[in-house]
């Protein structure tokens, strides 16, 4: 992060501290954000109320943005198009009544375009998770919960159609490539798990790994092999020749972070051995290096005595190289999760908790090389996600 000139820190002192504070965001924002991206903004999703989350955003002044606001509902995982449109997925139904028979909640996709109100995309009579907008912002991938499988859906925004790419037993994560005619799926059928890339405008499927989930009785249960894993997490490439995927072992293993290379057509481990990696992976520009958390020195137990569960150490950003290095950039048994490069990729921003399994979460940023933190924002969802762009 750029250092704040003299005459500006000479200014904050004689400030009040809620102008101070309000400076400070913009300060942080204006040297975040390069002058080639004057609209950049860092979104999250926020509990103004209680248990409900609406999408907020910092713009690169400091000013923040508040993009839906409705106490009763919980809006989640979004996504955003390099046009500033939002996709995301909420709870929100009209003629809202508490209901206390309710035992579950729909989740259903909605646009809103910028400075427009929002849309509702799908209603279906099921939840829909994971939107992402491709590459050119025409269309929206989603995955639909059917009743015994998930749907890979896709929508052409321009006239509201809308069709099925895959299905399988359970869909764990989605990512489009960077040109946009193929995404990448980690899904989990009956007896297998897989890295699988699908043309999108044939659906033909190309299986790039696999894991055996019913293997012999005597294969062992060891991360050194590839049986027993979920692909729980998939994202391409700047470059669209490699992608990162996690992956999640059935048993008490290691969630581990490997790369998989078209050039080669092999995989590898990227991550330490020994950490928990965390979805959520936020590339470089360059194409060489990727940001994210994981869980170390993790435990976890329900304390008898005091009728609580307890968790111990702590989740930590990390950095890995495709060649291999690897680089812890916090410490401490605190949370730190979900981090994403600023547009100038000079600045982390992430989601802070004092401990682990706490449920009051900040919004931070520190310079790239893990120093200069800053808080921006209390009352972060737990469920929230982070785009800066």
């Amino acid at each position: 992060m750029k250092i704040l000139n003299p005459t500006f820190s000479n200014a904050l002192q004689r400030m009040s501290a809620p102008a101070k504070a309000l400076s400070l965001l913009a300060a942080v924002f204006i040297c975040a954000c390069s002058p080639s991206t004057p609209d950049a903004k860092l979104y999250f999703s926020a509990n103004p109320i209680g248990p409900s989350a609406n999408i907020y955003s910092f713009s690169n002044d400091g000013s923040l943005i508040k993009h839906t606001d409705d106490s009763k509902w919980r809006d989640l995982e979004l996504d955003v198009a390099d046009n500033g449109d939002l996709a995301y997925i909420s709870n929100w139904h009209k003629d809202f009544k508490i209901d206390l028979k309710k035992t579950g909640e729909t989740f259903s996709l909605f646009l809103k375009e910028k400075d427009q109100q929002p849309q509702q995309y799908t209603n279906n009579g099921t939840s829909n998770f994971s939107p992402k907008f491709s590459p050119d912002g025409s269309q929206i991938a989603y995955i639909k919960r059917a009743e015994d499988h998930r749907e890979l859906r896709i929508i052409t925004r321009a006239d509201r159609t809308e069709r099925s790419l895959y299905s399988s037993k359970d869909i764990l994560s989605i990512d489009w490539s960077p040109d946009g005619t193929k995404l990448a799926v980690g899904f989990v059928s009956e007896t297998d798990s897989q890295l699988l890339v699908l043309e999108v405008a044939s659906g033909r499927p190309q299986m790039l790994f696999r894991s055996n989930l019913k293997p012999d009785s005597g294969s062992a249960k060891s991360d050194l092999n590839d049986d027993l894993k979920q692909v729980a997490y998939v994202s391409w490439a700047p470059d669209g020749e490699r992608i990162a995927f996690i992956r999640n072992p059935l048993y008490k293993g290691v969630r581990q972070l490997f790369l998989f290379d078209y050039k080669t057509m092999s995989s590898r481990l990227i991550s330490n051995p020994d950490v928990q990696v965390q979805d959520g992976i936020d590339w470089h520009s360059n194409g060489d290096t990727l940001l994210y958390s994981a869980l170390v020195d993790y435990k976890f137990y329900y304390d008898e005595t005091v009728y609580k569960k307890v968790y111990e150490g702590g989740m930590q950003i990390f950095t890995s190289t495709t060649s291999g290095e690897t680089k812890q950039l916090t410490n401490g048994d605190h949370l730190f999760k979900s981090p994403v490069y600023s547009p100038d990729e000079d600045t982390i921003a992430y989601i802070y908790g004092e401990r682990l399994g706490g449920r009051e979460l900040v919004l931070k940023t520190m310079s790239a090389d893990g120093e200069n933190h800053t808080k921006l924002y209390d009352r972060v969802s737990p469920q929230s996600s982070l785009i800066w762009k």
